[in-house]
């Protein structure tokens, strides 16, 4: 484990977490940073994307027969 640094903070990536509200809301935009990885993989195989909008994937059409 990382050790605090002279002000007592552990890494400027690290946000402050006050209460349990902040936690969720560090969830929810690690999250939405795992999604847009993902998305970016998928439409462009590659992880920084091609700098045109993310979007989320579509169903692929049944196709029957």
């Amino acid at each position: 484990m990382k050790e605090p640094d002279e002000d007592g903070q552990y890494s400027d990536r690290r946000p402050k977490l006050s209460s349990l509200y902040d936690v969720f809301v560090n969830v929810r935009n690690d999250e939405r940073e795992h999604w847009k990885t993902l998305c970016n993989l998928v439409q462009y195989d590659d992880m920084q994307g091609k700098g045109g909008m993310v979007e989320g994937t579509k169903p692929m059409p049944v196709i029957e027969g």
